[in-house]
């Protein structure tokens, strides 16, 4: 009897651990597929500037101006003053850059900007390299919709709007030369119609002297 208990309870024990096993076979596949869904869908997060060949990346660096950028939220890292910067535009003096040509290399790590100084010198030799395919080019069906996603890396409005500002404080300078060289033209103007009333108002008198020394000879004379 005791025999047949303890057989029945190691049968329960071997049918138990069956069905965890089963149960954690069934449930890796899953989790593998849900792992495979978000990898695809960083594709479509990718810019159209971004390297082709990657289902995922966490963040892209460029050798060329030492910056990086983070794909997954659209931020660019730049050092300014000793501190690494996040903002959605990179500053007004990269515009000239194109990144587009320029070499970007691929890293799924946390807080690159941290080992900096070892990306500086491990990928140096990429400076200046062109080759880079990049998904703006490609004809990869993966890439349909990332092909699209121009994204700017300056604010192109701001460098508008300084323009703009610039060209309205030189305008207005240019108005108030104007204006003041009006005022100094219309002062010198005032200053020739005194004179001119001035030498008038001497001649009168020369005129009237003339006049009166006339009559008194006139007189004299009749006398």
């Amino acid at each position: 009897m005791l025999y047949e208990l303890f057989k029945l309870n190691k049968m329960k024990k071997i049918i138990a651990l069956l069905a965890i096993i089963l149960a954690s076979a069934t449930l890796v596949p899953v989790q593998a597929q849900n792992v495979n869904i978000n990898i695809n869908l960083n594709i479509d997060r990718q810019p159209a500037w971004g390297p082709i060949g990657y289902k995922y990346v966490d963040y892209y660096y460029f050798p060329d101006i030492n910056i990086y950028y983070d794909v997954n939220n659209g931020l660019f890292y730049y050092s300014s003053r000793g501190k690494w910067i996040a903002d959605r535009y990179l500053p007004a003096k990269y515009r000239t850059y194109d990144l587009y040509v320029m070499y970007k290399v691929v890293l799924n790590e946390r807080q690159p900007w941290v080992y900096n100084k070892v990306h500086r010198r491990q990928y140096a030799h990429f400076r200046g390299d062109r080759t880079q395919v990049v998904i703006r080019n490609t004809t990869d069906s993966r890439y349909r919709k990332s092909r699209y996603n121009t994204v700017s890396w300056v604010d192109n409005s701001r460098t508008s709007n300084k323009t703009t500002s610039s060209r309205t404080s030189s305008s207005n300078r240019s108005t108030s030369t104007s204006s003041s060289r009006t005022s100094t033209s219309s002062s010198r103007s005032s200053a020739t119609q005194s004179s001119n009333s001035s030498s008038s108002s001497r001649s009168s008198g020369t005129t009237s002297t003339q006049n009166n020394n006339s009559s008194r000879t006139s007189s004299s004379r009749t006398r």
